[in-house]
């Protein structure tokens, strides 16, 4: 009798463990925009960047579908906006200037004033042309997001963590 007891008490905590998760999930972190542009930024494509008009449009429309505007598109862009420092008003997209560090696919500066942005430039490496998400993460970065270490979310710092989770993001 006393078998069946502890059988039957074995069973019951084995069924606990396999219905309850062990690691509750935690709460969703709230995500906080640092800055955000007042008006819809014209997006400036390089005359020297290797990344196709169709892929820029997508990781706009990506954005788009949060809620964002953006300004007219110029694609092959051979301005002084894409050979100085002036990107007030703009995101301009470009093949990095300079060395990124081992392991960086891009870089994006963004310029605030008041948490209003002004200005955005995204420096994308060779190595970052062609990945998936890329264009789409940096977009964040210009819209005023900072990275979240939340797995499988588009704005995780690192590209094999990253997906297409846009928890916290909507544009409202």
């Amino acid at each position: 009798m006393l078998s069946w007891i502890k059988f039957g008490v074995v069973t019951v905590l084995s069924l606990a463990m396999v219905l309850v998760p062990v690691n509750l999930p935690a709460t969703q972190p709230k995500l906080e925009q640092l800055a955000e542009w007042k008006a819809p930024p014209v997006v400036r494509v390089c005359y020297n960047t290797p990344i196709f008009k169709y892929k820029v449009e997508e990781a706009l429309g990506f954005w788009e579908k949060l809620g964002y505007k953006f300004g007219t598109l110029s694609y092959e862009d051979n301005t002084e906006w894409c050979t100085g420092d002036t990107y007030f008003g703009a995101i301009t997209i470009m093949p990095n200037r300079e060395y990124l560090g081992t392991g960086t696919l891009a870089l994006t500066r963004r310029h605030t004033y008041n948490k209003i942005i002004t200005g955005a430039r995204i420096e994308i490496s060779n190595q970052g042309f062609g990945k998936e998400l890329i264009l789409e993460h940096e977009l964040g970065h210009t819209l005023g997001w900072p990275h979240y270490r939340i797995e499988g979310h588009i704005m995780h710092p690192i590209l094999p963590k990253a997906g297409i989770n846009v928890f916290g993001l909507k544009n409202t």
